[in-house]
This record gives structure tokens, sequence and C-alpha cells, in this order.
């Protein structure tokens, strides 16, 4: 199995629909998917992907974000 690292920028791009790279973001994983990659963050990435969710898109969509990570 290969292991994907997923930062920041990628979480961002996922998370915002307007992002320059949503779109190749979400093709990536869905390939990367596809392939059975795992993905792999950690808590300082989840903490800093929250903190500029929070503040570029607001408070529910950071923690809807969050949410949708915990659940697997």
């Amino acid at each position: 199995m290969t292991l994907t690292f997923v930062d920041t920028s990628a979480h961002y791009a996922l998370a915002d629909a307007g992002d320059k790279d949503h779109s190749a973001a979400v093709d990536f994983l869905n390939a990367a998917a596809d392939e059975g990659r795992a993905f792999l963050t950690s808590n300082f990435i989840i903490a800093e992907t929250y903190g500029l969710i929070l503040l570029r898109l607001g408070r529910s969509k950071a923690i809807d974000y969050v949410r949708l990570l915990r659940s697997g």
C-alpha cells in the first residue's frame, strides 16, 4: 500500500470549491483512492487547515471539514 501525505494546501484546496487548485485536488484524490492509496496527515496539519478554513471560509465550514476528516 502506498501512503500519500496530505498537507495543508491540499486540504484547503479540497475544502474550498473556489480555490484555483480545487478541481486538480479532487481529481488527484479520486485517482489516488482508485489506485488504493492510503492518505496520511498529522494533527498539526489538521490544526493549521482548521485555522485557514476558519479565517477564509468561516467557522461552520471549518468544523464541517474537520468532522469529515475524523469520520475517516
